[in-house]
């Protein structure tokens, strides 16, 4: 779809909205509602309701009114493309991808992208009766009608896995997860359905949502008779997070022993790496950290071989070795720009902090003040407090605390947590003490080295009663 327009709506394959270039979520009968109105035109609210919801007026009438309030979340600004005008809902200004097909682009992706797959399994009959018609009217007297067979259930749902995989590696998040859930509509096991919960599992993972991430991880595991290497690497580096490092070295050592000859092992070689380091086994750690950067310097992923300096640069950081970290650091970022590189420009600024590079840190570090990762925020503000108490800016220093103490509280990520406590203690210790003690209350993490330096700034300040 070009992005000509400000909103978009894509109603092949997985149904994704975007706004502004960006895939947000969006509840699937919200989806049901604006395809409805891009396609059909203007329509009375009862008769949409009706279409869209089984039951009573009342009821269905409720639900329309939960799904405008939330698709106006959604479109933010630009809520106004959906109005209503007397007891009319009206869509404007919106792209629809459907429309801007020729015969020539139907007859490349027409016959392996069902319009709204996904949402064509479930809702009144109307509905599938709507979606059915519609498909046929815009896309049948494109196409010769062997080319409209359906393909089984579980065959789209593997497809539709898939394109739930590139639109996250595209850095579509909305797009995503839309299409990994109507994936796992459509195939609850096998293939497709691990494939689909992996991809979720990440985009939980990158939200800090450790423990919805747990869930998708566990369902991916279980969804297949066989150990998928894939899966099992996913749910090590999540094991290994959530303080497991035993769990995380056996799930990596499992997704070695499947892996496929001709596949790099670079990131099994990594997790099993940073599961020691979790141990503070760090000789045995340094020695998969290195057979892990050898395989990934001979594969031909660069995405791999960022991935592997993200657990590598940890260890050298955390050894004294922040020399070789920032060289390190150089490397990953050749390899382009990924959803990992956020987390190279932390251990980049840390090594920089810990080379008294003070004013570098904090150009680097400054990357990450934005991101929409709540810890990489976390992180970032909390080291760039420690350097502006360290160049004497104690109010500056104060002010990135008080600003991201909502954000530390909010996140799961006990790493984030920890380091925001030990930013506090290390700033005003009798001031933030409460603050941080409150902050790292059940908190876990993979980083054992800054729940020792929280220990040790702890442990000569009175215990608070309260926190502020």
């Amino acid at each position: 779809m070009s992005e000509g327009r400000p909103i978009g709506l894509d109603l092949l394959g997985g149904a994704a909205l975007r706004v502004e270039g960006d895939w947000p979520r969006c509840p699937a009968r919200g989806l049901r509602l604006l395809a409805v109105l891009a396609l059909d035109g203007p329509q009375p609210r009862r008769q949409v309701a009706d279409l869209l919801w089984s039951g009573g007026s009342g009821r269905v009438l409720h639900n329309l009114r939960t799904t405008l309030y939330s698709l106006r979340r959604v479109l933010g600004q630009h809520a106004d493309v959906l109005t209503e005008r007397g007891h009319q809902l009206h869509l404007a200004r919106v792209e629809v991808d459907v429309l801007g097909l020729t015969s020539a682009d139907l007859a490349l992706e027409g016959t392996w992208r069902e319009f709204m797959a996904g949402h064509r399994a479930d809702g009144p009959e109307q509905w599938l009766e709507w979606a059915e018609r519609t498909e046929m009217r815009l896309l049948g007297h494109l196409q010769p009608l062997p080319a409209r067979r359906r393909l089984p259930p579980v065959r789209q749902g593997l497809d539709l896995a898939q394109e739930a995989l590139a639109a996250a590696q595209q850095d579509r998040p909305g797009e995503a997860e839309s299409a990994a859930h109507a994936a796992l509509t459509l195939t609850p096991r096998g293939e497709g359905a691990a494939l689909a919960l992996d991809v979720l599992t990440h985009q939980a993972i990158e939200r800090d949502e450790y423990t919805l991430a747990r869930d998708y991880c566990g369902r991916a595991l279980r969804a297949t008779p066989e150990p998928q290497p894939d899966i099992c690497y996913t749910a090590g580096y999540l094991a290994d997070l959530l303080g497991e490092p035993s769990r995380a070295e056996h799930l990596a050592l499992l997704g070695l022993a499947h892996l496929a000859p001709g596949r790099s092992p670079a990131l099994w070689y990594a997790t099993v790496a940073s599961a020691h380091d979790s141990r503070q086994d760090f000789r045995a750690a340094r020695l998969w950290h290195e057979l892990a950067l050898q395989a990934a310097r001979a594969a031909p992923s660069a995405q791999d071989h960022c991935g592997v300096l993200t657990f590598y640069l940890w260890h050298l950081n955390a050894t004294g070795d922040s020399a070789r970290a920032q060289m390190l650091a150089a490397e990953a970022l050749d390899q382009g720009d990924f959803s990992m590189t956020a987390y190279i420009h932390q251990s980049l600024g840390t090594a920089q902090f810990r080379l008294g590079e003070l004013g570098e840190a904090l150009r680097t570090l400054q990357v990450n003040r934005t991101h929409p990762v709540l810890s990489l925020r976390v992180i970032a503000a909390s080291l760039e407090a420690r350097i502006l108490h360290r160049q004497g800016d104690r109010e500056g220093a104060q002010a990135l605390l008080r600003g991201t103490l909502p954000l530390a509280r909010t996140t799961e990520d006990g790493r984030a947590r920890f380091e925001w406590a030990v930013a506090a203690l290390t700033c005003a210790p009798r001031e933030w003490a409460a603050q941080a003690d409150a902050c790292v209350r059940g908190a876990q993490t993979n980083d054992p080295l800054i729940v020792r330096q929280y220990q040790r700034l702890r442990a000569g300040l009175p215990t608070p009663t309260t926190p502020a």
